[in-house]
């Protein structure tokens, strides 16, 4: 999995809420409000924040953390 072009992906979604935006299955494949939910609060980061606010690490910080408890 390439989470930096994933990243790239989803960064593309500049005004959109980062909540709804890793939901969208054009941008980031599998990852459903569950997943979401859990990933951004363990991250600490705002679902209602666009998706420009955070940084390319912040963004592959949370892809990472997400596939990580996905597949635990």
């Amino acid at each position: 999995v390439d989470l930096d072009a994933i990243a790239r992906r989803l960064a593309t979604a500049v005004d959109r809420p980062l909540g709804v935006a890793v939901m969208d299955q054009r941008l980031v494949a599998g990852i459903g409000n569950i997943w979401k939910s859990e990933g951004l609060f363990a991250r600490g980061l705002d679902p209602f924040a666009p998706v420009a606010r955070f940084a390319h690490d912040e963004l592959v910080a949370l892809l990472a953390h997400t596939r990580a408890a996905m597949q635990a």
